[in-house]
């Protein structure tokens, strides 16, 4: 058996010569990534750390007499803690930027209504029948990422839900006023 020609790159310089190059380490090719960009993208979905949304509602049913809350009432809820976002992510040589807008607010009454709501303006709200609602908060999430050359978008949601709430019926009864 024949050893292997240790000549990495052989070099001519003249007739009938030939000078061999051999370096002292061959430089090794960079371990191509063993993931797509998209797949690094939705692993850097996982730290991005969206926010569940949160809702306020008013009025409370503290300002009445009674503490509870009644059917027929408009209640006026808010949504905070959603924002825009950004991350660099890098994972197995890929770096990944990503980017989210504002989220698209869809609150769910409980009670058969989902209205869309944005977390700069308030949504407002009657419940007609007496019973006992949770109120559902969903965060829709359009994120945008880039790596590599390549780009997409990644829509996710997140959500947070009130405790149940009974909300009932007051009857009134208007009588004649006494008279002195």
């Amino acid at each position: 058996m024949s050893e292997p020609d240790p000549c990495v790159t052989p070099v001519y310089v003249g007739i009938g010569k030939i000078t061999c190059f051999i370096p002292d380490e061959v430089p090794q090719q960079a371990a191509a990534p063993s993931i797509t960009p998209e797949q690094a993208a939705q692993h850097a979905l996982a730290s991005l750390q969206l926010p569940e949304p949160s809702v306020t509602y008013t009025p409370s049913p503290r300002v009445n007499p009674w503490g509870k809350h009644f059917i027929g009432v408009p209640y006026r809820y808010v949504v905070t803690g959603v924002s825009a976002q950004s991350l660099t992510h890098s994972e197995q040589g890929i770096t990944i930027e990503m980017t989210t807008t504002d989220p698209v607010i869809t609150i769910d009454h409980g009670d058969g209504t989902i209205q869309q709501c944005s977390t700069t303006h308030a949504c407002t709200h009657r419940y007609q029948d007496p019973g006992t609602y949770i109120t559902t908060v969903t965060a829709h999430w359009s994120i945008t990422w880039e790596a590599l050359g390549q780009s997409g978008t990644i829509t996710t949601t997140t959500t947070s839900s009130s405790p149940p709430t009974r909300y009932h019926e007051i009857h009134t009864l208007l009588t004649e006023p006494k008279q002195n």
